[in-house]
């Protein structure tokens, strides 16, 4: 969880600094494109929880109001922004985004024309009012929440693999609150560095008896929040089979056992990042029978 500020309007001295910053993200979104192999967009699937963000806004204008600042309204261009910042949060879990440029640039801010803007994340908290108390209680997201040169914020809640990502991002544009939109399923494609992108199959080892199948998937490690994974959908990953005689693999991972032996499963990004799983498809143990012979007298 974190909480992060910026003001456009600065002094001269800060001015040059802001400059040199905003000199190496330029270069940086270049390097970008001159170099593709670093980059990859990784598509995830979950669902935006309006529910929960409205929720969050009117506990926000309770604590606000408790400090004698004015309400904030929801502005709609930022509600989508912060939608698609809490979707990114499921990759890489930091104020700068999957793809390494700032969190404050996303195209709904500079849509709305801003000069102080502020930024608060959190993740894994149950509901509005858990991950409230929390921010309520860091000095820093305090700070964001009840500052009165703030007039409008944005909020997104996306729960993606039994987790919910939160952030916050507040303007001092003006705007009038939207009616509640109906939580949706949604798929996003997060462009991502290379080195914040680090996959794996959800099986390392398989055992499979022929003519049996199983559903494969890919994962990739939340590296701002380690241990914490993000399941990827398979419209960029290219599935390959060695040794297709004992495991055939099709495009939407499902691995199907054909032969005895061994077989090696790879899960490829188009960045070249790849992850793969070893089947073993045992023969069948053909069952012998001894009999021993006993003499008696009689």
């Amino acid at each position: 969880m974190g909480g992060i500020i910026i003001n456009k309007l600065i002094n001269k001295i800060a001015c040059v600094l802001l400059s040199l910053s905003l000199i190496i993200c330029n270069f940086q979104k270049v390097s970008m494109v001159q170099a593709a192999e670093n980059t990859v967009s990784l598509s995830v699937s979950g669902q935006e929880l309006y529910d929960e963000a409205y929720k969050i806004l009117k506990i926000v204008n309770k604590e606000r109001k408790a400090a004698g600042v004015p309400p904030l309204t929801m502005n709609k261009t930022l509600m989508k922004g912060a939608m698609k910042r809490s979707a990114e949060l499921s990759i890489y879990y930091s104020h700068t985004r999957p793809n390494g440029a700032s969190c404050f640039s996303i195209e709904e801010l500079s849509k709305i024309g801003y000069n102080f803007a502020g930024e608060n994340i959190a993740a894994n908290y149950s509901d509005a009012k858990s991950v409230m108390n929390s921010w309520m209680k860091s000095s820093g997201h305090k700070k964001n929440i009840l500052n009165s040169k703030f007039k409008s914020i944005g909020i997104g809640v996306f729960k993606h693999n039994g987790s919910l990502y939160f952030t916050q991002v507040f303007t001092n544009v003006k705007s009038t609150t939207p009616t509640k939109p109906s939580n949706k399923k949604v798929t996003k494609s997060i462009n991502t560095l290379r080195n914040n992108t680090k996959i794996s199959i959800n099986e390392k080892k398989l055992s499979l008896k022929k003519g049996s199948s199983k559903k494969l998937y890919v994962k990739n490690l939340n590296q701002g929040w380690p241990y914490v994974y993000a399941n990827l959908n398979n419209s960029n990953i290219k599935w390959t089979s060695i040794n297709k005689n004992v495991a055939k693999i099709s495009k939407e991972g499902m691995v199907l056992a054909v032969g005895t032996g061994e077989a090696t499963i790879k899960a490829t990004l188009p960045n070249g990042t790849s992850a793969s799983c070893k089947i073993t498809v045992p023969g069948v143990q053909r069952l012998s029978k001894s009999y021993k012979s006993s003499a008696s007298i009689k």
